[in-house]
């Protein structure tokens, strides 16, 4: 057979386009209007640009590139969600993961960031998600990432288009509509890049898994339904994983509640099945995870309480149908207790979506119902609405930001605007609750008038009074239509005047949602790039920042630079141990050092976790002062920020035979960090008091080198193995600087031995006289069990597939009948001959 011919039957039919081939072309369509920055001008999906993100007030970026028009002035970061959430935890993640593809390191265990932290078991890094792992597989690059991000998008939005055609027997219109709501939303347009938007992006994709294994069981379709579920249950951001997962498994359950009561059952054992197999076959990273936050990371889940929940306001409710960046540049809004969402649905999306709720049938009105609930739970949260807020009293739930809650608001929001755009005719165009929503619009807009001094009072931007007569039109616009859709004769064209309009809406939105093209998240900065090097070249030296222009928070793991770090997920003991000797509120962040900073650390501290090199803003003189009065010197500056250079840094692992009894440095008492140690473990003294060891007997050391009990050198230094070799001319400890952990275990010259806290939060093992060969591995019981968990899970799928396979083979074979699948179902075709309109495609695809 000819390619052309191969080509030919794939999309085409005799009687016309196939489905798949129309949902193709809409999902190409749609991923050319929303990214042609990035695939025509050559703009970044990567969230991160050291000098141009982060020091934009002192260095103006230059335009970012964009067929969209650009106000004057506006940054890329203006238009982003949880930017920290991309940039200090999602792209890192990339580039830790392809090193760790690269060099066979395990992803286990991350030595770089805060002298070691648990690597997956920080839920927030997204370490082994689809984006993640396809990323690192091509080099973890922005370049990279762009690519993969812009592949998974055009999946999701596939996958709305055959839910909505295929599953749910709507026309490609309303489907269209629906796929443009999904991509052009606030939460869509503000955090695609983002490690919150994940779950978002593979959504769609589980719900459309899931209704195919609900419409016909096989094994194919099982098998897409358990990847689909990985997929998302990999992403591990919990807040908008746990919204994606109530809105999807309700939309499905929901829909499910048509069918005859005997199928009820079957029903809620793939959804109970579905899920379970995915996360059994994810135990290798849950396990872990639990087993770390229920025993030794500090109160998470306290941490998060602690938000503040910013509750009801007029700016937020605004927010529903205009885009954040409207109110960017209005420099003038009343202080309040509320932070500016990123939800926005839109004006047409918003008014098309209440017609949704006309001329249901029983197969639509559960699903419909289901979409409603999850909407209002999602809008009541936002705005402080009782009863809603009762979802506060939940523990899990009562830490969720608003921002996480507009994912379950938008993805609800898709499918009300699917069904309305298809409900719309002649009879319900422009009925009551879309004149109630359009009465609504109009009052809260002259009441927010006058509450942001907007109605002449106060000097605005030009781009604020643009987007004023903006907002008028579209509503203007939007009403006239649906009045136009009155008409029977004109009922069709309005439908179809509306779906440009919702998407050219939409594309007015994402003005400037796309940061510049830069290549400096892969080749950072020059004074980072040379710290880099000097830290290779001198194996074991860590750095420590001070201020907002140094390695941005977890990208010490992306660059392989060991770091002294301030992280909010750690183990307890290294948490107050930095707090106690380094500092409080001086870390990185995009605020840069706070009035509150203090500043703890001392050559003793520093020294002795081997920071060899600071980085402080160009501007901090205390820190600068600080570092100076410590015998620092400046080794390498730039105009935005100075590195310093400790000349007693130690080495990563030393021998001590001085120890004291107390929790804390030796130099909290007098004496040298490089000479004592102090601990307050139990264990370890007994062993040291029965290897002859001086324990609370202070001794005044001379300077001499013969004076130490003997030498310790690094002969192998993984993530989740460092190998030890000693040479002791009397018994004592042997220190390494990592943080402790009670998971790491430690054998000398191959047999079991104890690891103790000590110095506050490091390792300490209690060694006999002679030459030694120490080794410490982490490979915990918890990772063990979870392997095994996910290596059983895999093994049983495959089984089981290839018996159900099996058996429907049989079974077929006996009967006779042509194995299913193998005919085009009628209801893929699209006539070749012309495009369908709305409402004569609906019937015909409803009777099938």
């Amino acid at each position: 057979m000819k390619p052309l011919e191969i080509v030919k039957r794939a999309f085409l039919t005799e009687t016309g386009f196939r489905g798949t081939t129309v949902c193709l072309a809409l999902a190409l369509l749609l991923t050319l209007l929303l990214f042609g920055n990035v695939i025509f001008l050559g703009a970044s999906l990567a969230p991160l640009d050291y000098d141009f993100m982060l020091l934009g007030s002192v260095n103006p970026p230059p335009p970012a590139s964009s067929v969209i028009p650009e106000r004057d002035g506006r940054r890329a970061l203006d238009g982003q969600g949880d930017f920290w959430s991309g940039s200090s935890q999602f792209q890192p993640a990339q580039r830790f993961m392809a090193f760790c593809l690269r060099s066979g390191e395990s992803p286990y265990w991350d030595p770089y960031s805060a002298t070691g932290i648990p690597g997956p078991e920080v839920l927030a890094d997204l370490k082994f998600a689809p984006v993640t792992l396809a990323t690192a597989l091509l080099g973890g690059s922005s370049t990279a990432l762009t690519f993969v991000l812009l592949g998974l998008y055009f999946g999701a939005v596939y996958c709305v288009l055959r839910t909505f055609t295929d599953c749910l027997r709507l026309s490609f219109g309303a489907a269209f509509a629906a796929a443009a709501v999904y991509s052009l939303n606030g939460f869509a347009l503000t955090n695609l890049n983002l490690a919150v938007g994940q779950p978002y992006l593979v959504a769609p994709i589980v719900l459309y898994a899931m209704l195919r294994l609900l419409r016909r069981q096989s094994p194919l379709n099982a098998l897409f339904a358990v990847a689909a579920n990985v997929a998302l249950f990999s992403t591990t951001f919990t807040p908008t994983l746990t919204m994606t997962v109530l809105v999807v498994y309700s939309l499905t359950l929901a829909f499910e509640l048509a069918k005859p009561r005997r199928e009820w059952v079957r029903s809620l054992v793939i959804h109970i099945a579905t899920p379970s197999v995915a996360v059994l076959l994810l135990a290798f990273l849950y396990v872990p995870v639990v087993d770390a936050f229920t025993s030794y990371m500090r109160d998470i889940a306290g941490f998060y309480r602690s938000r503040p929940s910013p509750g009801i306001s007029l700016l937020n409710l605004l927010s529903l149908f205009t885009p954040k960046h409207f109110w960017e540049p209005y420099v003038a809004t009343p202080p309040g207790p509320f932070e500016k969402i990123t939800l926005q649905l839109g004006i047409i999306g918003s008014l098309i979506a209440t017609h949704a709720f006309r001329s249901l049938k029983r197969t639509a009105a559960f699903g419909i119902a289901a979409a409603t609930v999850c909407l209002s739970i999602s809008l009541g949260q936002i705005y402080g609405i009782f009863p809603f807020t009762l979802l506060d009293s939940v523990s899990f739930f009562s830490f969720i930001r608003n921002d996480y809650w507009a994912c379950m608001a938008s993805l609800a929001f898709v499918v009300l605007v699917a069904y309305g755009w298809e409900a719309i005719s002649s009879k319900n165009a422009l009925g009551k609750p879309a004149a109630v929503l359009v009465g609504v619009m109009v009052v809260l807009f002259l009441v927010l008038y006058n509450y942001l001094g907007l109605n002449g009072q106060t000097a605005i931007s030009t781009w604020t009074e643009r987007y004023l007569v903006i907002f008028w039109l579209i509503l203007v616009f939007t009403a006239t239509i649906l009045v136009f859709a009155r008409s029977p004769r004109f009922t069709v064209r309005a439908k179809h005047v509306l779906l440009i309009g919702l998407i050219v809406e939409g594309l007015y939105y994402m003005n400037g949602l796309r940061p510049g093209r830069s290549d400096r998240d892969v080749k950072p900065t020059e004074s980072i790039a040379w710290l880099k090097s000097e830290v290779d070249r001198r194996p074991g030296s860590r750095m420590l920042n001070i201020g907002r222009t140094g390695v941005f928070p977890n990208w010490p793991s992306g660059l392989q630079i060991p770091s002294l770090d301030f992280l909010s997920y750690m183990p307890m003991s290294y948490y107050v141990f930095y707090q106690r000797y380094i500092g409080v509120d001086f870390v990185f962040a995009t605020l840069g050092v706070t009035p509150n900073a203090k500043y703890l650390f001392s050559d003793a501290s520093l020294s002795l976790t081997g920071v060899r090199y600071v980085m402080v803003d160009a501007a901090n003189k205390e820190a600068i002062s600080r570092l100076s009065g410590l015998g620092f010197h400046s080794v390498h500056s730039d105009i935005y920020r100075e590195i310093f250079e400790n000349p007693h840094a130690m080495a990563r692992s030393f021998v001590v035979d001085d120890v004291r009894t107390f929790d804390g440095l030796p130099s909290d008492v007098g004496a040298s960090v490089d000479r004592s140690a102090a601990t307050t473990d139990v264990v370890l003294l007994q062993e040291l008091r029965a290897l002859g060891v001086r324990v609370d007997q202070p001794v005044q050391a001379s300077a001499g080198q013969a004076d130490l009990p003997g030498t310790v050198q690094v002969t192998a230094y993984h993530h989740d193995r460092v190998l030890l070799k000693c040479k002791l001319e009397r018994p004592a400890m042997v220190v390494l600087t990592d943080s402790w952990n009670p998971r790491w275990r430690v054998m000398v010259d191959r047999k079991p031995a104890y690891i103790g806290k000590v110095d506050f939060a490091f390792r300490g093992v209690a060694v006999a006289a002679g030459e030694h060969e120490i080794e410490f591995r982490y490979h915990p019981a918890s990772r063990l069990v979870g392997q095994a968990i996910s290596g059983i899970a895999l093994v049983g799928l495959i089984l089981g597939l290839w018996v159900w396979s099996k058996a429907l083979r049989r079974r077929g074979q006996a009967s006779g009948l042509v194995p299913a699948g193998a005919a085009v179902p009628a209801t893929d075709l699209v006539p070749a001959t012309g495009a369908r309109s709305a409402t004569r495609d609906l019937p015909s695809r409803r009777s099938k």
